[in-house]
This record gives C-alpha cells, sequence and structure tokens, in this order.
C-alpha cells in the first residue's frame, strides 16, 4: 500500500512537469545561454612546466647521506630539500622579487609588475565583469600597490610539486606564451640568487671576515716596512745615532705582521674554498621553453553544464507546490514524532 502510494506521487511529479514543461526549457535555455557568455570572457591561457633538482656543488657524502636515509625512514627523508625549495617559490617574497625585476621585453626593459598587469584580461568571467565599472587603472597603481597586486596573482597562477622520482614540478600559467616562459625563468633566477644566499650565507660571512682582517694586516705590514726602510736610510752614515735602535723592533713587527699576513690569506683561501662547496646548484632539466600547453574553454561544455543547471532549477520550480507539500508533511511528521517519544509526552 505504502509503494503504491509513492508511485502514485511520482506520476503526480511527472504530470505536473509535462503540463509545465516549457519552465525547464526556458530555464535550461537562459543558463546555457548565460554560461556561453561566460565562456567568451575566459581568456586563452599558457602554461608553462619547468624541472629541475637543488644540488650542492661536489656534495657526493651529502647524496650518499640522503640515499643512506632514504633507505632508513623513506623517500620522505630524501625530499627535504625539495619541500623546503617549494616553500620559496610559493612565498611572497619571491614573487614580490619576480614582479620587481625589469625584464627585456619586446625590445624595451620593462618592470614586470607593469608587464603583468597591462597584459592581464580586466575581466576573466562574466561573474566579476562588474568590477571594471569601480576598478581603478593598474597605471594609476602606486609602486608598492603594483607589486602587492602583481605578486599576488602570479602566486596564484603558480603550481609547485616533488614528483615521485624526488625533482620538483613547477607550472606558471599566463595569458601571452612570451611573458609565461620570462616569468618562469624569472622565477627560477630568484629561486636560484636565494637558495645561494642561504645556503652560503656563513661561508660568505667568513671570506669577508678574512678579506677585510688580511688587507688591514696588509697595509699595516706595507707601513711597518716603509718606516723600516727609512730608519734604515736615515742610520746608514750615522753609528752614534738613536735610530739603530729602532730596526730591530720594527724587523720584528714587521715579521709578525708578515706571518699573521701569510696566516689569514691562507685561512680566505680555505673560506673561499668551502664557499664553492657550499654554494648549490639548481639544475634544470626542463626549462620553461615553448611549446606550452594551451587551456582554453570549451564552448560546448559550458553551454552543456548551463542547460544541466537550468534543466534543474526549471523542474524543481515546476514542482514548487508539490515539493513544499512534501516537505512540510515530512516536517510535521518529524515534529509529531520527536513529540510522542518525549518524556513529557509519556507523563
Amino acid at each position: 500500500m505504502q509503494l503504491e502510494l509513492i508511485f502514485q506521487r511520482i506520476r503526480e511529479y511527472l504530470q505536473r512537469l509535462r503540463r509545465k514543461w516549457p519552465v525547464p526549457v526556458i530555464w535550461g535555455a537562459l543558463f546555457a545561454g548565460l554560461m556561453l557568455l561566460n565562456s567568451s570572457f575566459r581568456p586563452t591561457i599558457y602554461i608553462a612546466r619547468t624541472i629541475f633538482h637543488p644540488e650542492a656543488a661536489g656534495d657526493q657524502g651529502g647524496n650518499a647521506a640522503n640515499s643512506a636515509l632514504s633507505l632508513l625512514f623513506g623517500p620522505s627523508a630524501e625530499q627535504g630539500g625539495a619541500n623546503f625549495m617549494i616553500g620559496i617559490l610559493k612565498s611572497r617574497y619571491i614573487s614580490e622579487a619576480v614582479v620587481a625585476d625589469t625584464i627585456l621585453y619586446e625590445g624595451q626593459r620593462h618592470l614586470l609588475a607593469d608587464l603583468v598587469l597591462a597584459r592581464s584580461p580586466r575581466a576573466s568571467s562574466l561573474f566579476n565583469a562588474w568590477r571594471l565599472l569601480r576598478k581603478e587603472d593598474p597605471a594609476a597603481y602606486s609602486y608598492q600597490s603594483k607589486i602587492v597586486s602583481a605578486a599576488r596573482q602570479l602566486r596564484n597562477a603558480l603550481v609547485v610539486m616533488v614528483r615521485d622520482d624526488g625533482f620538483i614540478s613547477m607550472e606558471f600559467s599566463f595569458f601571452e606564451p612570451a611573458l609565461t616562459g620570462l616569468i618562469s625563468e624569472t622565477f627560477i633566477r630568484q629561486l636560484d640568487a636565494y637558495y645561494k644566499r642561504q645556503r652560503t650565507e656563513k661561508a660568505v660571512r667568513n671570506v669577508e671576515f678574512f678579506t677585510h682582517r688580511s688587507d688591514s694586516v696588509k697595509r699595516e705590514l706595507d707601513k711597518t716596512t716603509r718606516a723600516l726602510a727609512g730608519t734604515q736610510d736615515r742610520s746608514r752614515f750615522n753609528l752614534f745615532s738613536i735610530d739603530r735602535v729602532y730596526p730591530a723592533e720594527l724587523e720584528v713587527k714587521r715579521d709578525m705582521l708578515t706571518q699573521m699576513y701569510v696566516s689569514l690569506v691562507v685561512s680566505k683561501e680555505q673560506a673561499l674554498a668551502q664557499l664553492m662547496q657550499d654554494t648549490p646548484i639548481i639544475q634544470v632539466l626542463d626549462p620553461p621553453a615553448p611549446p606550452f600547453d594551451v587551456l582554453k574553454a570549451s564552448y560546448l561544455l559550458y553551454a552543456m553544464i548551463g542547460l544541466f543547471a537550468g534543466l534543474v532549477l526549471g523542474a524543481i520550480l515546476a514542482v514548487r507546490p508539490l515539493l513544499a507539500e512534501d516537505l512540510g508533511q515530512a516536517i510535521r511528521q518529524a515534529l509529531a514524532s520527536s513529540a510522542s517519544a518525549s518524556p513529557d509526552a509519556d507523563e
């Protein structure tokens, strides 16, 4: 009996739909048209893929250690450096450094932030086209506003992941093929500069210290050598001059400064060698060069999505009285069952 009532109700819904068939058709056509219009706003997107891997120069022991860690703790131990570089690439610092750079484009030097804002479509969909009515011209932005806005756009267009083989895959999407490759190369260049600076900070400080210290000792050594030579010239024909006492002291000072200078030069060379060992190398296997992957809006797909959504919404509106009646009845039954199950109802 209950099953027969359910089938009867379904037949009522179908009869209602047959009588109101223009409603879902109109809504379907309306939504299909809106989605087609929305797809016309969608620009063509070019995707540049770059595959690279960080590796310290001459770090054979480090590679062996990474392999041992991978055997002990799994592949995640070897991916620590790759995850570190992904964090750098997705950081605000790198994206702002990229857009603050100047590149050669179409024969002229341009601030990358200006190119990003000028070559990006003002409206990429029907739903945000209204922003054109109140959004100011990007050329009127201040320098800091340009940097922040363009950097945020680049971060949203950047996808970075670690592949199963341990290499890093970077995908960048933009609306012009030439700029897509140039921006990807700028990302790699800024990453390389930051990564080297971060990895070699201590070694660079050591080189600077020994360089400045050796230069200071060299100046003092030259000064002492000139003083010793002058003293020897003055006392050469003066057998009773007090100046004959000073050459011995100057010679001792010169010898001490010479030893210090030699030691500092050796330390400087060792620091330079350590700097070269600590300087990492970003090995780019696949550079961001054309041909790029092209992503275009599919008019057929957008129309089908709009048609389906419109038909569903139109069908709901067509059977709205029956649907409201069934929902109200279900709510009343739920309230009645909950009231009958409460302790107060039993008393």
